[in-house]
C-alpha cells in the first residue's frame, strides 16, 4: 500500500499504528505550491509524534475556498508531492470544506497547523 490513500484506507491504517502505541500527528491545509515554508512546517509536525499524516483538500474545496482559479496544481499532483517527502507517512485528500470529517475518523492525538492556521478552517460550522 503507498502513502496516498483513502479515508476508509487511512482509517485503518491508523487504527494499526496507534496499537502499536505510535503517537499520530495530522496537519492540513491545500499546499497548493509546495515552497520552503511547508518543508519547515512538515518538519515541526513530525517532530511532534511518530506518524505524520496530511490531509489536503480536493479541488473542489479549494475552488469553494480559494476561487476558480485555484487549485494551480491539481489534488493528484499535490498528493504525489507531499506523499515524496520522507517525513510524510500518509497523505488524504478530503472533498468537505474542513477537515472535520477526516478528524473526527483517524482521531489523531495531535492536530498540528502552521502559520496560516484559521481555526474555522477546522470547526465545524
Amino acid at each position: 500500500m503507498g502513502k496516498i490513500l483513502s479515508l476508509q484506507e487511512l482509517k485503518k491504517e491508523i487504527l494499526k499504528e496507534k496499537n502499536q502505541g505510535k503517537k499520530i500527528v495530522v496537519t492540513n491545509g491545500v499546499f497548493d505550491l509546495i515552497h520552503i515554508a511547508h518543508l519547515h512546517i512538515l518538519k515541526k509536525c513530525k517532530s511532534m509524534g511518530d506518524i505524520l499524516v496530511v490531509l489536503i483538500n480536493s479541488d473542489s474545496s479549494v475552488k469553494r475556498y480559494k476561487g476558480d482559479k485555484r487549485p494551480i496544481l491539481n489534488e493528484k499532483d499535490r498528493a504525489e508531492l507531499l506523499a515524496a517527502f520522507s517525513i510524510v507517512d500518509y497523505v488524504c485528500i478530503f472533498p468537505e470544506d474542513t477537515p472535520l470529517k477526516a478528524l473526527e475518523e483517524i482521531k489523531p492525538n495531535i492536530l498540528a497547523k502552521g502559520g496560516a492556521y484559521i481555526p474555522e478552517r477546522v470547526k465545524a460550522e
